[in-house]
């Protein structure tokens, strides 16, 4: 048997490995556990992992990561890593009205006091652990967070408040309604937080890195009854449609930049996020 030089075994081994590294990905789920000193208890992350050999992974934040089962989460991660790898890190939430919110803005019923804490977890402990632990893109625009309902408040309000981390965030049926004063009845719209936070940006001709943060929300017309000022739309529909008309000043307004889901018979509820994450995730990272 005519031995092969080891020159061209190199070759070899070299070539299929190449082959193998192109080769649809595939998924893997592992679970993380941080001793958060902002939040001073034990953070639980499901990690739904690509396993490929390239790097420059882009990489999702998740809220509610305790609802991945009910998403089916780890099949829809699945199918999109058939195409091109992505780190999901799906957090489980522990007291939500305490720690999603806007941070440093208390609602009027004094909600969201951890919410600062929770987005220096984020910033301080959960991103610099995946960002030594894995082959992670080192920019902002292939960095992402999402959430669902007041996870998903949490996931712009951080968003906004940290672009040199988040190039983009996804607002699933978003409790954009979060207020700083009680409802008032002559002013049905005012003093949504999160409407303000953005109005707080300065207007696409004074922000030069205005292209550099992206916006996905998705809204379903069975969300909720609620029609605060009367205008026949449902207010889950009308908080977001809102906020989408401020960001139309801060940034392009194309769907690359703003997009907008609304789906009809949607309602407030995993069954229906789980249909559009998909979508989100190839608008926000395909």
């Amino acid at each position: 048997m005519t031995k092969i030089p080891m020159k061209i075994w190199d070759k070899i081994i070299g070539f299929f490995s190449e082959i193998f590294s192109i080769l649809p990905n595939y998924s893997k789920k592992k679970l993380l556990e941080i001793n958060s000193k902002h939040l001073k208890r034990k953070v639980f992350i499901e990690l739904y992992l690509p396993e490929t050999k390239k790097i420059d992974w882009p990489l999702l934040i998740l809220n509610d990561g305790q609802d991945a089962a009910a998403l089916n989460l780890s099949t829809i991660h699945q199918t999109y890593c058939e195409k091109r790898p992505l780190l999901i890190a799906a957090i489980h939430a522990f007291d939500r009205l305490a720690e999603y919110g806007t941070p440093d803005i208390l609602d009027c019923k004094g909600r969201g006091q951890k919410s600062a804490a929770y987005q220096q977890f984020i910033v301080d402990e959960l991103l610099p652990k995946l960002k030594s632990s894995y082959p992670l893109a080192s920019t902002p625009n292939k960095i992402g967070i999402a959430g669902f309902s007041l996870g998903g408040l949490s996931a712009i309000a951080i968003a906004l408040n940290n672009s040199n981390h988040f190039g983009m965030s996804g607002v699933f049926s978003g409790a954009l309604w979060w207020r700083s004063k009680a409802f008032e009845k002559d002013k049905p719209d005012a003093n949504r937080i999160i409407h303000a936070m953005a109005n707080q940006i300065p207007d696409m001709e004074q922000n030069q890195g205005a292209e550099e943060q992206r916006f996905w929300f998705q809204a379903g017309t069975e969300d909720e009854q609620e029609d605060r000022n009367n205008n026949g739309v449902i207010d889950a529909i009308d908080d977001s449609l809102d906020l989408i008309e401020i960001l139309k000043r801060k940034i392009p307004n194309d769907d690359h930049h703003l997009k907008y889901v609304e789906v009809e018979n949607g309602r407030h509820e995993p069954a229906t996020w789980s249909k559009e994450l998909p979508g989100f995730l190839e608008w926000g990272f395909g």
